[in-house]
C-alpha cells in the first residue's frame, strides 16, 4: 500500500502523498475519492480519534500506523503545521476542507 502512494520513493508518506491517499478513497473501504462534504467529514472524523473537533499530530500518526502508512510523529507534526492556519497545533474541519479542496496544499493564510 505504501508504494502506491509514496510517489517520491522515500518510504514515508508526506502531506501531498497523504492527501492523494485520502482523495483516492484509501481511508474508506467503500472507495471513491473527492466525494461529498459528508464523505469528507467522515474522513475527518476517522482521524479525530478523541472527537474534540481537531486532528492532532498524535492522532494523525496513530491512524496512519493503523492504515499501514509509514510516517514518523515528526512527519505528522510537519504535516499538521503545513495545514494549521490558526496556529493551534491541530487541524480543524475547516482547515481539513481547505487542504482537501486545494489538493493537499494549504491555501495562503488570510492575513
Amino acid at each position: 500500500m505504501i508504494k502506491e502512494f509514496d510517489k517520491d520513493g522515500d518510504g514515508y508518506i508526506d502531506l501531498d502523498e497523504f492527501v492523494g491517499f485520502i482523495q483516492s478513497g484509501g481511508f474508506d473501504d467503500r472507495g471513491g475519492g473527492g466525494g461529498s462534504w459528508k464523505e469528507l467529514k467522515d474522513a475527518f472524523d476517522l482521524y479525530d480519534m478523541d472527537k474534540n473537533g481537531l486532528i492532532s499530530a498524535g492522532e494523525l500518526h496513530a491512524v496512519m500506523k493503523m492504515l499501514g502508512l509509514k510516517s514518523s510523529l515528526g512527519d505528522c507534526k510537519k504535516m499538521i503545521r503545513q495545514v494549521d492556519q490558526d496556529g493551534d497545533g491541530s487541524v480543524n474541519f475547516e482547515e481539513f476542507k481547505k487542504m482537501m479542496s486545494s489538493g493537499g496544499r494549504a491555501p495562503p493564510s488570510a492575513a
